[in-house]
């Protein structure tokens, strides 16, 4: 039951980052119709408010801790991977204080650590194999073709899009061991860079012509460190903040920071860290940022159109009103 609720939870507040505005934006813009009953799911639902949602949602992950254990691998949604959960959205929604608590009773749990060679971080992200992770899904390599291609990111002699030059210029290429696990030159496009991160080759045929796939990292170590920094920074917790992000600086081969914007580090350290999983546009609507691409296209902070369209088909079938802006 812990598990089940823990899920509910996790699937319900990644409809609410990508088809509402952000919490901090407005608690009373309509976010998704939550769902409690399994009998009736036909039954049209007007959508909650995403202070309903974020409330339901955080009702749930703690009734999950309540029931979970920590007897289940990483592969299951586990009491640490809850509290961490409950890190996360906490975090997002600016309740930084619980953000504090929630984080630090995940990272007691002594099976997760930060790793700390090229070779661990290496091991993580091409063969799925490190004490980084807490919560994933599993890839097997029976699971090819388009069930798999649905959720993971091969590339395999292809190369979907090159990464953007500001990305790539907040990495220390020397230092940062992330730099040569998270990129690899592009080998058409002269100076420029593709994702390798999630090109992992675990499930890899060759002789099939199968890229294969990687497990889907949901929840890892590193998240809550940067979590703790930017929150214990918000709670004007300047050293502990500090530690926090130092603690995963180093981990990555970086020396501390000694800078006098702290703030700015912690979220450039995310983007660096998170990059390709999913972080990135949640932490744009939730700052007010918006974003411009090299060739002038873009968004403006609060735009109608942070929130994603609601599928038409969606629309035709439920009769519930759709966002704005499109």
């Amino acid at each position: 039951m812990g598990e089940a609720l823990g899920l509910r939870a996790l699937l319900y507040y990644n409809l609410y980052r990508f088809y509402a505005p952000a919490y901090n934006t407005s608690t009373t813009a309509l976010a998704v119709p939550y769902r409690f009953e399994t009998d009736a799911l036909l039954t049209i639902k007007s959508r909650n408010s995403t202070q309903e949602v974020i409330g339901y949602v955080l009702a749930d992950l703690k009734e999950a801790a309540s029931l979970a254990n920590n007897t289940v691998n990483s592969y299951r949604i586990s009491k640490t991977a809850i509290y961490a959960l409950m890190a996360r959205v906490y975090h997002e929604t600016a309740d930084y204080k619980n953000a504090i608590l929630s984080a630090n009773l995940a990272l007691a749990d002594s099976r997760y650590k930060l790793e700390n060679t090229l070779s661990a971080l290496e091991k993580e992200w091409d063969k799925d194999d490190s004490s980084e992770i807490i919560f994933r899904i599993r890839f097997e390599k029976t699971e090819t073709g388009q069930t798999a291609a649905i959720l993971a990111i091969p590339v395999y002699s292809s190369y979907p899009y090159s990464v953007s030059t500001d990305l790539i210029n907040l990495y220390d290429k020397t230092k940062d061991i992330r730099f040569t696990v998270y990129f690899k030159n592009h080998p058409t496009v002269k100076g420029s860079y593709y994702p390798k991160k999630q090109a992992g080759t675990r499930t890899t045929n060759a002789a099939a012509f199968d890229p294969g796939n990687i497990d889907l990292k949901l929840i890892r170590v590193p998240e809550l460190y940067l979590i703790l920094a930017e929150s214990y920074l918000k709670e004007n917790s300047n050293t502990a903040a500090l530690t926090n992000l130092n603690k995963l600086r180093n981990a990555r081969g970086l020396d501390n920071y000694s800078g006098n914007d702290l703030n700015s580090e912690i979220l450039k350290e995310r983007r660096r860290e998170l990059a390709f999983e999913g972080f990135r546009f949640t932490d744009l609507k939730r700052l007010g940022l918006g974003f411009t691409r090299a060739d002038g296209t873009g968004l403006p902070a609060h735009a109608n159109r942070f929130a994603l369209p609601i599928p038409q088909t969606e629309i035709d079938r439920s009769g519930i009103t759709p966002n704005p802006g499109y």
